[in-house]
């Protein structure tokens, strides 16, 4: 009886447990799932700030590298006096045998009609109008002048590929004004628009219409916030001034992006439907199993409490039961980490985390091989055994000038066997419980810096006699004659050359054996100066020479061995010889002289002295 009596005495406190485990469970469903079901949307949009600025940071440096490599091309196009179509093919196909990302050139308005060169062949049609399509967002100027650079015509083409146009006016002498159009590949440009599954994703117009989206699929398409977004930028275009980047609801994030020529494009980022519901059901699930955890935890305590003292026996085999739970968890855990080092190693870029002291912490695989070490000796590395542009003692100096927030710049990268290459590195701090790591991310840019490098070239040489341009040719001159006023103790000569009856030449053997005689002088003179001396084309058979630091009796001796090397160079044309003399102009440059306008009209005079006086002379003046 008593033992009855105890046992319902035990009662209230079962009860107790039981009502305490309910009340958790509740509490825990309604915390969980109702206050905090939006976490992951709220997550997700937050994240949206920093997105669309990487999205933007990345636009506009490819639209401005497109602008740089279009002006490049135009002058280009521009350097000859008149333009041929063989001239354009050829010039065409290198362009396009350069830049994997360009489709086609087109010349049109040139000769009234459009060229067209594309990888295989030149055609030749009728004048098209290429007039720039508003949805690409960034309009043609209003008034378009030589030198500016815009886009247009962005469409899809072979699926899902897409392409566009640059476009920027052409003025070739001695022929009529023309528009080049070169198409693009835009591939590179949308690629980390297309493979995001938290967001979909869409470009709008300053009219709010879609330009590009992400997914066509019906179920993520993006058209039914098209009429939202464009009647917020229409009623909110001065607040996206102020602040480019704004959350509009609880689903849609839009952000203003400015490009080169100042025209603008809304970057949408809408998070998935079926992510945030997803993200819901998983906090729903994860409510209720971590209610039921923790009514077991309740039930296993007082199990525990109410048999502690009489089943030791069964505490030892829980006990057995939790070794055994720890090593699969740490078998879980050894399984995890090998999963982030094949996730680490299957990485393009060369991604390393280095400690305050520029040590090596971890690397992936690609980063080993880039700076062709095994994965087991980058793991002994130091950054100062790699970086070969900043100075060793300040590398970890300028590491911690670095803020958290992610920053990217250009460096050289050291090989095991010595050799430099370009890269690009993305950096930033990360802080944790074990202290703070440096992030790195290097990316190979050694063909782009190449490219760059040559289109420089190209754009600063005269293709026919490699010698400086006119216009590159004017900007150094300047700057020697800027450098005269600061030190007038280094002298300054300038002498103008002009072939003698070089019309003559072109008419009587041909335009190519003009080309041969004005490219033979070229290397002659060219052959013949120092290495600070300037040379350069000032357009059709004249050259400019600039002497840096000769005296006027060392200028004019030198001008005079040129002028005898010309009138002795063997030019054959076809089995012929054809005769070359040149007649010069030089003069000194004087303090006083405060544009190089005064030097070259003193030469030019003296030029035409020695034409006057029989040619194939040199005049001082």
């Amino acid at each position: 009886m008593s033992k009855h009596f105890a046992d319902l005495k035990r009662l209230p406190t079962l009860f107790g447990l039981i009502g305490l485990g309910l009340l958790f469970i509740a509490s825990n469903l309604f915390t969980d799932y109702w206050l905090f079901r939006h976490q992951a949307d709220q997550l997700a949009l937050n994240s949206a700030h920093h997105k669309a600025a990487n999205i933007e940071k990345r636009m506009q440096a490819y639209f401005q590298r497109i602008v740089n490599t279009a002006t490049a091309v135009r002058k280009t196009l521009q350097s000859p006096q008149s333009l041929g179509q063989q001239q354009f093919a050829n010039i065409g196909q290198s362009i396009l045998a350069s830049n994997p990302e360009f489709v086609r050139l087109r010349l049109i308005g040139l000769n009234q009609q459009t060229w067209t060169v594309d990888q295989n062949s030149i055609t030749i049609g009728s004048p098209l109008s290429v007039t720039p399509n508003a949805n690409i967002a960034l309009a043609q100027p209003q008034t378009p002048g030589h030198g500016d650079v815009w886009f247009a015509n962005l469409h899809p083409v072979q699926g899902s590929s897409y392409v566009f146009d640059v476009l920027t006016q052409v003025v070739i002498q001695n022929q009529n004004e023309s528009l080049l159009a070169i198409t693009i590949s835009a591939d590179a440009l949308l690629d980390n628009l297309t493979q995001d599954s938290l967001y979909r994703i869409a470009l709008l117009n300053d009219e709010g219409k879609i330009i590009y989206q992400n997914s066509d699929d019906a179920e993520h398409n993006i058209q039914s916030l098209e009429q939202q977004a464009a009647d917020y930028i229409k009623s909110q275009s001065s607040h996206l001034n102020a602040s480019p980047q704004t959350v509009i609801s609880d689903k849609l994030f839009i952000s203003k992006i400015t490009f080169p020529n100042q025209a603008s494009v809304y970057l949408i980022l809408s998070l998935n439907a079926p992510f945030s519901e997803a993200q819901q059901q998983s906090f729903a699930n994860s409510a209720i199993i971590s209610s039921l955890i923790g009514l077991i935890l309740i039930t296993l305590i007082y199990a525990l409490w109410r048999t502690f003292y009489h089943h030791l026996n069964i505490l030892f085999d829980r006990q057995g039961s939790t070794i055994g739970e720890l090593k699969r968890i740490n078998n879980r855990a050894a399984e995890l980490l090998k999963e982030n080092r094949l996730f680490l190693d299957l990485a393009s870029d060369g991604i390393h985390i280095l400690d305050s002291e520029g040590n090596m912490v971890v690397c992936s695989r690609s980063f080993a091989d880039m700076l062709g070490y095994s994965h087991e000796e980058a793991l002994e590395l130091n950054v100062k055994d790699w970086d070969a542009k900043l100075p060793r003692e300040e590398i970890t100096l300028i590491m911690k000038s670095f803020q958290e927030r992610p920053q990217a710049f250009e460096t050289l990268h050291k090989r095991k066997n010595g050799s430099v290459f370009d890269v690009e590195v993305n950096v930033r701090w990360i802080n944790s419980q074990s202290g703070a790591y440096f992030y790195a991310s290097s990316r190979d840019i050694s063909d782009r810096k190449a490219l760059e490098r040559k289109l420089e070239h190209i754009a600063t040489y005269d293709s026919l006699t490699n010698v400086l341009t006119r216009r590159e040719f004017i900007r150094r001159f300047r700057l020697e004659l800027e450098r005269y006023q600061r030190h007038p103790d280094t002298p300054l000569t300038y002498a103008m050359l002009d072939l003698d009856d070089f019309k003559a030449i072109n008419d009587q053997y041909g335009h190519s054996a003009g080309d041969l005689v004005l490219s033979s002088v070229a290397n002659v003179i060219k052959t013949s100066l120092r290495k600070n001396d300037i040379i350069g084309r000032l357009g059709g058979e004249e050259l400019g020479i600039v002497y840096i630091g000769a005296t006027s009796d060392f200028a004019l001796a030198s001008i005079e061995r040129i002028r005898k090397r010309i009138h002795d160079t063997v030019i054959l044309h076809h089995q012929q010889r054809i005769p070359c003399t040149a007649s010069i102009g030089i003069t000194d440059v004087q303090f006083s002289d405060r544009k190089i306008e005064d030097v070259m009209e003193r030469a030019d005079k003296a030029l035409y002295l020695a034409k006057a006086l029989g040619k194939d002379r040199v005049e001082a003046c």
